[in-house]
């Protein structure tokens, strides 16, 4: 925590009700996948009486009073004033980091321009020769020169010296402007790299919103914590690596941890985080809005289903979708989980993503292969386990895989709560080869929409094992399937499904087939499908 003291008792007796400034800095943050919460906090030393405190250093995050909460325990708080605009300047100095940073800018920039006079003297000094040089030609041309030879002589004499000394004049402040011009490439790297290392220091906003509180004292008052809370735009997302290891007992590790982002415009310094999962925003359930009904005459507005034009007729709520040393500490709030860390954390506003570790979880694993030779000529490593630990795995739209080592890919997974079976894949089985070959079909007049009453297909499914590893392999295919009974379907395979409308998917089928190395094997469907005559079938 940042402390800063005011030492009022300093100060004549006449100025201890008077206003004071109090800088203040980030010190505390709880962060929620969308939005935070950030303290800022001071202590003073106050004597009894009423004084206004005003903090002039907070981020311009939002422009709404509403958003600031002020607590100074043991005070009596009077009127909270609030201005967005006409703010008066920051008294909290800029880092001595930023400040040597800007320093160097300066100075390249001066260098730059030290250069550039110096090559434009030179100019100045080459045209003054160059005008000289044009007044002796004009000169020596002149009808009211003297006409005697030894006056003539004399004169030429003087103009070709004269000319002499100025082309040597012009031609020598040439040269140093171009070896001045030649320095500026050097310079100009100068600034871009001064310019950068300022840059990635990332310097403050310098919008800033004032606040200033009223607070009342009955007696003297030493060291008083005052916090100063708003909302914040900062967010966290999870982050996790798989590795699945396949040796004698088949284990699946997660390492656990979080990708931490602020845009407060303000940089953090050795702040005490805490992320939530609490989705903050929508605080009561959704509308149920009465469903209308009418009848039409055959005609409805095209590009919209009677579903969609139901479900259009209503308001939809959008989903809201440096390392520490420390794992975090878990607990519960409410109905959210929190994360405390015990190491203080600095992150730049704009700039920095964080990855904050939490642990690592390991599970047992049943790995096998799943083959969707539909879409795929592979078939791809699945591993099987149960979510042991006390806290969930939250969702995340990617989580880096490793299988034995390798990295295989990144995808994201839903939450598995404790005590929850899951599955999650580890990249294809180069040498677990699919082929499916459609070895009849009859489709009437062949097309998308048949005018027939009948169709049929058969197909072989080829599964052959080129690795040195025997598979457990989960085969799934899929046949039609109608929900009308003047639309008949029937199917033969062999052999035999051992699960037909896999998780309740209508007409999707899964074989279990155990592979040895170098195994090979077939699985055939056939399908007939009929309807009555002068419909079509979509």
């Amino acid at each position: 925590m940042r402390a800063v003291a005011l030492s009022l008792a300093l100060f004549p007796l006449p100025v201890l009700a008077d206003t004071f400034t109090v800088p203040s800095r980030a010190t505390e943050a709880v962060i929620f996948p969308q939005g935070g919460l950030i303290t800022h906090e001071v202590t003073v030393t106050l004597p009894a009486g009423t004084h206004t405190l005003n903090f002039d250093s907070l981020p311009q995050i939002n422009t709404d009073a509403a958003n600031y909460f002020v607590d100074a325990p043991g005070m009596e708080l009077g009127p909270i004033r609030f201005r967005r605009d006409n703010t008066p300047p920051r008294t909290a100095p800029d880092s001595p980091e930023i400040t040597a940073a800007r320093d160097a800018v300066r100075a390249a920039e001066r260098a730059i321009r030290e250069v550039k006079d110096a090559a434009e003297a030179e100019e100045l000094t080459a045209q003054a020769a160059e005008a000289r040089i044009a007044f002796l030609a004009a000169l020596g041309a002149s009808d009211a020169l003297p006409q005697d030879a030894t006056s003539l002589a004399e004169i030429a004499q003087m103009i070709a010296t004269q000319t002499l000394a100025a082309k040597q004049t012009a031609q020598a402040a040439r040269i140093a402007a171009r070896v001045e011009r030649e320095k500026l490439d050097a310079l100009k790297d100068d600034l871009t790299r001064a310019q950068q290392a300022l840059a990635a220091l990332v310097p403050e906003r310098e919008d800033r919103v004032f606040l200033a509180v009223d607070v009342t004292v009955s007696e003297d008052m030493t060291d008083v914590p005052v916090r100063l809370t708003f909302s914040a735009n900062a967010y966290w997302r999870p982050a996790y690596d798989l590795h699945l290891s396949w040796a004698d007992d088949a284990t699946l590790t997660v390492d656990r941890g979080a990708w931490v982002v602020q845009n407060t415009g303000e940089n953090w310094e050795n702040v005490a985080l805490t992320l939530s999962t609490q989705n903050i925003g929508q605080t009561d359930p959704g509308k149920v809005w009465p469903w209308l009904r009418r009848l039409h005459d055959g005609q409805i507005a095209r590009g919209l289903s009677t579903a969609k034009m139901a479900d259009a007729a209503a308001p939809r709520m959008e989903e809201l979708a440096v390392t520490a040393e420390a794992a975090p500490s878990y607990s519960t709030q409410g109905l959210a989980l929190v994360y405390a860390f015990e190491t203080p954390v600095s992150l730049a506003s704009g700039a920095d993503d964080v990855r904050m570790p939490f642990d690592s979880l390991d599970f047992a694993a049943e790995i096998f292969a799943r083959a969707a030779p539909l879409t795929d000529d592979t078939a791809f490593v699945m591993a099987k386990f149960t979510n042991t630990s006390d806290q969930p795995l939250l969702p995340t739209g990617q989580a880096r895989r490793f299988f034995d080592g390798g990295f295989v890919g990144a995808n994201g997974f839903d939450t598995i709560a404790p005590g929850q079976e899951a599955e999650l894949g580890f990249g294809p089985i180069t040498g677990l080869t699919l082929d499916r070959t459609v070895l009849r079909r009859n489709e009437g007049d062949r097309g998308i929409i048949t005018r027939s009453n009948e169709s049929s297909e058969e197909v072989r499914i080829d599964i052959a094992n080129l690795t040195e590893r025997a598979w457990s392999v989960e085969l799934i295919d899929r046949i039609p399937y109608s929900e009308q009974e003047d639309l008949v379907i029937d199917f033969t395979a062999q052999p035999k499904p051992d699960v037909t409308d896999r998780e309740d998917d209508r007409g999707v089928l899964q074989w279990t087939l155990d592979m040895a190395p170098g195994a090979a094997t077939s699985v055939t469907t056939r399908w007939t499908m009929k309807w009555p005559e002068g419909q079509i079938v979509q």
